[in-house]
């Protein structure tokens, strides 16, 4: 019986570690000037500290200057994410599922609209992310560099 028990322990064990190697956290940020980082990591930690510093190497300000990168930041444990730019408005949404990231930035939309009556300019699109953290779409800002796309 104690050999039983034993081995449906370690199995269990196995079986866990193998699901906590599947889930990532995916972090998005987007800095004011529409530069933004991504990264998915197995830990959120990891996940914000590469979504920054990805940024910040994109960005075209020099590295000794704020860049912005992580000033809006959002974090889900295997999400994806949207940055979009509304004039001077900008929002990062990471839900879940697509359809979720989508629904979130509506909202936020609607909420600005209705609560504070900002009537929103055509909103861009800067960067779609998916799960692992790369680009599903991308639309770079005009002046800014796309090397590391």
């Amino acid at each position: 019986m104690a050999g039983c028990t034993r081995l449906f322990f370690i199995c269990a064990a196995l079986l866990n570690s193998d699901l906590a190697c599947a889930e990532q956290w995916l972090a998005l940020t987007l800095a004011p000037d529409g530069t933004w980082g991504a990264a998915a990591r197995d830990n959120s930690n990891a996940a914000i500290s590469g979504a920054i510093a990805q940024c910040a190497e994109r960005s075209p300000r020099p590295p000794t200057s704020i860049t912005g990168c992580g000033a809006l930041l959002r974090l889900a444990r295997n999400g994806w994410g949207i940055a979009e730019i509304c004039g001077t408005h900008w929002h990062v949404s990471v839900k879940p599922t697509l359809d979720e990231a989508e629904l979130s930035l509506e909202a936020w939309k609607l909420f600005l609209k209705n609560e504070h009556g900002i009537a929103l300019p055509r909103c861009r699109r800067v960067v779609t992310v998916g799960p692992e953290g790369k680009p599903a779409e991308y639309h770079p800002v005009l002046g800014l560099s796309t090397e590391h796309e």
